[in-house]
């Protein structure tokens, strides 16, 4: 007997897009909490540099904010904008620590006051939503530097690290991973969704997600070492 054609029902592509980006947000959501629990329970271990003692702050800051920003969806972009703020006040502290010479500390000190007046006039001339985008990429830019003056350091030692022990070239492997995402991804994302195409708009900031995921994994990593920071 002859059946009938199956049809299978086409998906809306904007639908796959959404998916994806819901996706990866759950999933970066779960990450968060994880790497918040082991801050927590790690970084607080007398083995553990006094720069990694700190993280349990941030990550208690990055769940709040996810809190806030879920719970309260009109308050979402200030939260977001907000914390922004908070990352890179933050990285900055621990950058400096890490590398703790005079130079680069006043260095990190000059990008962020830089990115703080910039951003703080962009937010005034320009406006709220756009000044999001523009503090996202000069934070990256801000936090990139210092992270290659690490590794250029790093690389010139004399002594010999091992690096699968070293808690500092985790951490500064996720953060300068995750901000060399961020810039092409805000940027990419953001021309699209002031072309109006704001479904690819989203699942393209959803790599954003993905990176932090990978980020914190190497954070976690660093959390696990037991070998103290090289630089005096």
């Amino acid at each position: 007997m002859a059946l009938p054609p199956f049809h299978v029902p086409m998906l809306d592509a904007n639908f796959i897009l959404r998916r994806t980006y819901e996706l990866s947000k759950l999933l970066l959501d779960a990450m968060t909490v994880v790497v918040f629990i082991a801050s927590v329970k790690l970084c607080r271990r007398s083995y553990q540099p006094l720069y990694m003692k700190s993280l349990p702050i941030y990550f208690l800051v990055d769940v709040i904010t996810e809190v806030i920003a879920q719970s309260f969806p009109h308050i979402m972009n200030l939260t977001y904008f907000i914390f922004m703020f908070f990352e890179q006040a933050y990285f900055s502290y621990f950058l400096s620590q890490i590398i703790a010479t005079p130079g680069v500390r006043k260095l990190i000190l000059a990008l962020f006051l830089s990115f703080l007046i910039l951003v703080l006039l962009s937010d005034i001339f320009i406006g709220h939503i756009v000044t999001f985008g523009i503090g996202a990429i000069l934070e990256g830019l801000s936090i990139i530097v210092p992270c290659f003056l690490y590794f250029k350091r790093l690389f010139l030692q004399t002594s010999t690290i091992e690096l699968k022990r070293e808690p500092s070239f985790w951490m500064v492997t996720g953060i300068l991973f995750y901000f060399l995402v961020l810039i092409p991804v805000i940027w990419f994302s953001g021309s699209y969704f002031y072309l109006g195409n704001y479904d690819l708009s989203q699942v393209l900031f959803g790599f954003n997600n993905f990176s932090q995921i990978i980020s914190y994994t190497l954070f976690i990593k660093a959390m696990t070492c037991r070998q103290k920071k090289f630089y005096s």
